[in-house]
């Protein structure tokens, strides 16, 4: 099988005229040698341009990456702040809640004592006695005494005076 071989004709080597010029045997073999180092030289810079954009790529998927966490530090950051806000405000509403209560329950204990005082200080018989005298106040009698019949309500609704 034969082997084909093509070459690069530069516009440089071209000889005008008709004239050819001698053959000189290490002037081919240099020109192979050139166009070897040429093209030796041209799979080198591909591959340098090849592996250049290669790391380009790789340098903006790691600055991709590196955006992307600290983006992800970022949310993370403002969740745990939330978080310990939240978390804050309960415990301040708890505090406060529980203050309340102990408000109300110091007020229903003075409000008891303050019934207990008005409850032992007060005499029945003196009441009586003023109102009778005092303001001649006197018993109702039978007559004047309406008796109401409830059923099963919890209120009346009056339609007229009471007699």
């Amino acid at each position: 099988m034969q082997e084909y071989r093509t070459y690069e004709i530069d516009m440089v080597d071209y000889q005008y005229g008709n004239l050819a010029p001698a053959f000189q045997p290490g002037l081919e073999r240099q020109r192979m040698e050139e166009e070897r180092i040429r093209r030796k030289q041209e799979r080198e810079r591909r591959m340098r341009q090849s592996r250049l954009q290669e790391h380009k790529k790789e340098l903006r998927r790691r600055k991709i990456h590196a955006l992307n966490l600290t983006f992800g530090v970022l949310v993370f950051g403002f969740l745990c702040t939330s978080y310990i806000y939240l978390q804050n405000s309960i415990t301040t509403s708890m505090h406060h809640i529980a203050t309340l209560q102990s408000e109300i329950s110091d007020l229903k204990a003075a409000n008891a004592a303050t019934e207990s005082r008005i409850h032992t200080s007060t005499n029945l018989n003196d009441i009586k006695n003023r109102a009778i005298n005092e303001f001649g106040m006197v018993y109702a009698t039978s007559d004047q005494i309406v008796y109401y019949d409830m059923q099963d309500e919890d209120y009346m609704n009056q339609y007229d005076s009471i007699p």
